[in-house]
Formats: structure tokens, C-alpha cells, sequence
């Protein structure tokens, strides 16, 4: 936008007044301001995280909402989950389990077979009550863990690191979407988050989806 600053001289104001007043003629000076340059936006902002907090004692973490903020190999592995999930395949489960490097803890203890394990997890005896949970549990908001370190992590819920006693409304109505009422009070008595929680590594391997603190 270009702004324009005018400048009247008034010369007769300035002259003394005599009976016989003369007209004066009066110009206008345009002054133009420098041209501003526009600041260059880089689109991929958008996309990165902001700058964690420093951690204090008690400080809730950041939550985030958006998949596309996560890592490619994250989203990847957490696509594939979620795909496997709507349709109610533990087998789908299993194979992922089964492509990585090494197995994520179920439990902890030793595990022989995932799949059994989390059919004899599930109420149903099919898997299908703790692929409902994990469905729940990757809806849900996440945070970023250990950010920019070697063991950075990216947990679903965030309820998982998130103060307790700090939880607004809102947070409990998503909150509850995942767990009762009782296991809320039980869990906040107890000073953290016991339920289930999932976890994936910067390089997309599924770390853990255990319950227990």
C-alpha cells in the first residue's frame, strides 16, 4: 500500500495583513515513501514443531493434534496401524509387528508370540477389544518425547505425560473417550497414567503398547 504525505504551504498565513489582502497561490508536495520489501514466508513453517518449553518440574508437555506435523516413518507406521485397525485384522497387526527389527514390549515380561498375546489380552479372545483401545488411543492427541535425541518418541495419549491435576474440562471429555470415570479418579489418586499407551520411534519403529506405569 502506498501512503501519500501532503504538505500545504500556506504563504499567506505567514504574510502581514494588509488592507488590500493578495491571493496567494498555495502548492501541494507529494512525498513518497521508500518501497518496503515483503518478508519471504517459508511454506514448510507451517509443518515444524515450535520450541519445547524448558522442562521444569510439573510443566504439562505440548500437545499436537495434527499427523502431518509427525516424521514420515511415524505417520508411515501409525497409517499402517490405524489401517490395519478399521478393519479389525490382528493378523495386519501382527505383520507390522513382525516387519520391524525388533518386537515392540506388549508387556512387561517375556512374550513369545504378539499376536496370541494380545488375542489373550482382549476381553473377546479375538484381539478385537484391544485393537478398539489402540484405535481410541491413536485418535487421541500425542506428544513429541525426548525431542531431538537419539531416544526421541512420539506417545499417544498424551495423558500419558500430561499432569493429571491439570487436565481441563475438555481434556477430560477426550480423555474419557479412552477410559471411565473411576479409572480417572483411581489413576489421579494414584499420580499418573496407568491405562494404555503407545509409542512410536523417530524411525518408525512401534516401540511399546503396554498399560502399567
Amino acid at each position: 500500500m502506498k501512503f501519500a504525505f501532503f504538505v500545504t504551504a500556506v504563504l499567506a498565513c505567514l504574510m502581514p495583513l494588509t488592507v488590500h489582502s493578495a491571493v496567494v497561490k498555495t502548492e501541494t508536495i507529494r512525498i513518497t515513501p521508500p518501497p518496503q520489501e515483503t518478508p519471504q514466508i517459508d511454506p514448510e513453517d507451517t509443518l515444524k514443531y515450535p520450541e519445547e518449553p524448558a522442562a521444569t518440574s510439573g510443566d504439562a508437555p505440548t500437545v499436537y493434534y495434527d499427523v502431518n506435523l509427525l516424521p514420515e516413518p511415524v505417520r508411515a507406521t501409525r497409517n499402517a496401524l490405524v489401517s490395519a485397525l478399521r478393519e479389525g485384522s490382528i493378523e495386519k497387526i501382527g505383520a507390522i509387528i513382525e516387519a520391524q527389527k525388533f518386537p515392540p514390549h506388549l508387556l512387561f515380561g517375556e512374550m513369545e508370540d504378539p499376536v496370541t498375546y494380545l488375542k489373550q489380552s482382549s476381553g473377546d479372545g479375538e484381539g478385537l477389544e484391544i485393537m478398539a483401545i489402540m484405535a481410541d488411543i491413536l485418535d487421541a492427541g500425542f506428544v513429541r518425547w525426548n525431542a531431538g535425541t537419539e531416544n526421541e518418541t512420539y506417545i499417544w495419549p498424551y495423558f500419558a505425560h500430561y499432569p493429571m491435576n491439570e487436565l481441563t474440562n475438555k481434556q477430560k471429555t477426550e480423555m474419557f473417550r479412552i477410559v471411565t470415570a473411576a479409572d480417572y479418579f483411581e489413576m489421579k489418586d494414584y499420580g499418573t497414567w496407568t491405562f494404555y499407551r503407545l509409542g512410536i520411534a523417530a524411525d518408525g519403529q512401534l516401540m511399546y503398547f503396554v498399560a502399567g506405569d
